[in-house]
């Protein structure tokens, strides 16, 4: 019978088979409240279920393609539309794309961002930008929820994903660290003194969990949810699940990392001021291994597989690497360029040097088959970008969701760098950014993601009350359909959409070539309120027939900020407008012309 079920199962993915073909049922709920259905301007969840026509077995392990358009009459047939995506995207057309990702930027000004590397870099790629007043310390996502949950010097902020909205912040002294709960969603915020465990959805806190030191690393495990919070001379073991400490370890060394390998089921301690590690295995306590090291450590991570330790000690930019599983130091590896964060892929360890413009990178599977490992440096920008203080936090490098390569931060050039794993020593893509250069970089996944077999999901946000489509594209089983839907309510203005500042731009009289004019710009954030700090905020009126410009900055008076440009020709002159402070280029801002008139010669 087994085999039979199997075989059926296997016809039914198979075209001209005993199949029906896939079939799916789609929900689009509100995020904040999943018993009713989503409305306009609000994030909301979109749910798909997949399963055989034929017998109602979930499929699972696939990877739709989503795309939502409004529903207009004359619109392209459904499969056409769908090829034209597979083709060119959907920005050509501006439809909403489920299949691809935003990288979320940290600036060194405390200003968050996020930005769509698939549109034009000669348009607005900035959707949202906020200022937090403050450097955060950390950040935890909840990417199928898009929201993004920061901790400040005093409190703990929850983000919305797709608007910049602020959801709720609560008081949070001295907050170091953030871990999410991937089963209940819970944030555990740790702080000087204690671990509270936040409700994510409002912020209440649910538990408080006093520390007997403060903290200097965290370590995760996600099958039992565990966490184990580093102090000087304690290790503190919780159950994210019951929200208690299960052990409370004193040390008889300092210790100042730490981090946990599933392939060991153990944690590893790196000693402070002695090349050593002390290991601790799990399902053996009473075993107390160490591994001697090249230099003392204080970074620690560990490869995907978990067989593999790196220890980096980065006043001398030594890296130490351990074989976890015969329990002895395999390579040693010096950086000139003094390494201060890694970040793990599948096939690479990244080191982020700060005294060079660059990236190391070991290639892991060389590790057990060469005598030295492979290493690759590769070159970002033209400045390095310095040194960075306490572990952990929000880190400048970040592998992508689907491997191969990396998304790197480089502050000092003001740029995101792309680096796909080619053996190539250069990056593949670079975005420039408008605000502060990047301290931190993060991928907010927004394709459908698989919660239960056959169920999938994917948030998203329709500014505008309707008629829609959603277009469902597989691969295998072949899938080519399309379903209409309605969203009520009115939904959100485009200024609140895209939460970037909107800029006004007023004449004040007839424009004369040759003669002072007086132009006024009246910048205002989303909700209205005049901007009135913009220091750098920059007018630039051009005239593309003639290649005459004027570019200058303007001083604030009375709600506006006031120019005086001399225009040497008569024409129509573009008008553009940009402002590091106010985190828009001369790409994100649509003014005017402005018409010049007077005599050519």
């Amino acid at each position: 019978m087994r085999c039979g079920w199997w075989m059926l199962v296997v016809a039914c993915w198979t075209p001209g088979g005993l199949s029906a073909g896939p079939e799916f049922e789609m929900q689009i709920m509100a995020r904040d409240a999943p018993e009713r259905a989503a409305q306009a301007g609000e994030t909301a969840i979109l749910a798909l279920e997949l399963r055989d026509g034929a017998t109602g077995y979930p499929l699972s392990g696939l990877h739709p393609g989503v795309w939502i358009r409004p529903a207009r009459a004359g619109r392209s047939a459904c499969r056409t539309a769908i090829g034209t995506y597979l083709a060119t995207g959907a920005n050509a057309t501006r439809d909403l794309d489920l299949n691809g990702y935003r990288f979320v930027l940290l600036g060194a000004d405390g200003a968050l961002s996020v930005i769509d590397p698939r549109l034009d870099l000669a348009s607005s790629n900035l959707l949202w930008l906020r200022r937090l007043g403050t450097q955060p310390v950390d950040w935890t996502f909840d990417h199928g929820g898009a929201r993004v949950f920061v901790a400040l010097p005093e409190a703990v902020s929850a983000l919305d994903l797709l608007t910049g909205a602020e959801l709720w912040r609560v008081t949070v002294r001295d907050g170091r660290r953030l871990v999410r709960d991937p089963a209940t969603g819970r944030i555990w915020a740790v702080t000087r003194d204690a671990l509270l465990v936040l409700e994510p959805a409002r912020g209440a806190v649910l538990q408080r969990i006093p520390l007997p030191e403060v903290p200097r690393d965290v370590a995760v495990e996600g099958p039992d949810r565990r966490m184990w919070v580093l102090g000087a001379g304690h290790v503190v073991e919780v159950d994210l699940a019951r929200m208690s400490v299960v052990e409370d370890w004193t040390l008889s060394d300092a210790a100042q990392a730490v981090v946990y390998s599933p392939a060991a089921d153990g944690i590893a301690l790196a000693l402070k001021d002695e090349p050593r590690l002390a290991l601790r295995f799990l399902d053996a306590p009473d075993r107390r291994p160490s591994v001697d090291l090249a230099a003392p450590a204080d970074r620690l991570a560990v490869s995907a597989d978990g067989r593999w330790l790196f220890a980096l000690h980065r006043a001398s930019g030594t890296l130490s690497i351990v074989d976890w599983a015969r329990l002895r130091l395999r390579h040693v590896l010096v950086f000139p360029g003094r390494p201060d964060q890694m970040a793990v892929s599948e096939d690479y360890l990244y080191l982020r040097e700060t005294q060079a413009p660059r990236v190391s990178l070991v290639h892991i599977s060389s590790l057990d088959t060469v005598p030295e490992p492979g290493v690759l440096d590769v070159a970002l920008g033209s400045r390095a970008p310095g040194a960075r203080g306490s572990a952990g936090g929000p880190s400048a490098v970040v592998p992508l969701p689907e491997g191969g390569g990396a998304l790197i931060a480089a502050t000092a050039d003001r740029t995101v760098f792309l680096y796909l794993e080619t053996g190539m020593q250069a990056p593949s893509n670079a975005f420039r950014v408008w605000t502060e250069g990047p301290l931190a970089v993060a991928i907010h996944d927004r394709t459908l993601t698989e919660t239960r077999p056959g169920h999938y999901e994917a948030p998203l946000r329709l500014p505008h009350g309707g008629r829609y489509e959603l277009l469902l594209h597989l691969a295998q089983p072949p899938l080519a359909e399309c379903r209409e839907f309605t969203v009520a309510g009115e939904g959100m203005p485009v200024e609140q959409v895209h939460a970037l500042p909107r800029v006004e731009l007023h004449m004040e009289g007839e424009v004369q070539a040759g003669r002072p004019a007086s132009v006024a710009l009246r910048v205002a954030d989303g909700a209205g309120r005049v901007l009135e700090d913009l220091h750098d905020l920059e007018l630039l009126l051009m005239d593309v027939s003639t290649h005459a410009y004027w570019r200058g900055r303007g001083a604030y008076e009375g709600g506006v900020y006031r120019f005086r440009p001399l225009l040497p020709y008569p024409g129509r002159y573009r008008a553009f407008a940009r402002s590091v402070q106010g985190g828009f280029g001369y790409e994100d801002v649509h003014l005017p012309a402005v018409q010049v008139f007077g005599d050519r010669s």
